[in-house]
C-alpha cells in the first residue's frame, strides 16, 4: 500500500469491473477478456469474483469471493471487482500499468472510466448523477465542462505516478 503525503484528491468511493470475456462474446462463443497471467495479479490485489457486470452495483455487499460451485444453474461468475473508498488512483494505476481492461464507477459516481486494454482510456462525467446528488447544485452557475476525456494510457500513467508518488 502506498502511503500519500499531504492533501489527498481523490477519497471517494469507486468500484472497479474487470471482466473475464468479451461483451459480445458471451452471446455465441465465450473470447477471453483479460489471460491468466492478469486473473492471478487481480487476485492478489484483492479483486473479487462476482456476477456484477456494472461497477454502480459492485459495492461493500459483494465481499465474499463467490465459488463457481455455489452459483444456481445458470449463473457463472464473469468478472472481478474491487471497491475501494479512497486511493482509487492506486487501483487505476496496478489496471493500466499490467493492461487489464475494466469499466469503474469513480469519484462517487461522477465519473465513469473505461479502459478496453488498448493506449485509450475514456472517462466520462455523470452530470446527472451530480445533480441528484447534491442540493446545492446550481445548473445557471455550472461552468461548462468537457463531458468525455479520451486521454493517452502512458500519458495517464505518468500523471499518476507524479500525483501518487508511484
Amino acid at each position: 500500500m502506498k502511503i500519500r503525503f499531504g492533501f489527498v484528491s481523490n477519497s471517494s468511493s469507486s468500484s472497479f469491473i474487470v471482466k473475464r470475456f468479451k461483451d459480445d462474446a458471451l452471446i455465441e462463443k465465450t473470447v477471453p477478456n483479460i489471460t491468466e497471467a492478469q486473473k492471478h495479479l487481480l487476485v492478489e490485489w484483492g479483486f473479487r469474483r462476482t456476477t456484477q457486470v456494472d461497477p454502480v452495483y459492485f459495492c461493500g455487499r459483494d465481499k465474499k469471493d463467490i465459488r463457481e460451485s455455489k452459483l444456481k444453474k445458470n449463473q457463472r461468475f464473469t468478472n472481478y471487482g474491487f471497491d475501494v473508498v479512497c486511493n482509487q488512483d492506486d487501483v487505476i494505476f496496478f489496471l493500466l500499468r499490467h493492461k487489464i481492461p475494466f469499466v469503474a464507477d469513480i469519484h462517487y459516481g461522477h465519473e465513469s472510466m473505461r479502459y478496453d486494454g488498448d493506449e485509450t482510456v475514456v472517462i466520462a462525467r455523470n452530470l446527472g448523477r451530480e445533480m441528484v446528488t447534491y442540493s446545492s447544485f446550481d445548473p445557471t452557475g455550472y461552468p461548462p465542462v468537457k463531458p468525455i476525456k479520451i486521454l493517452n494510457r502512458e500519458e495517464y500513467i505518468k500523471e499518476l505516478k507524479n500525483a501518487v508518488n508511484l
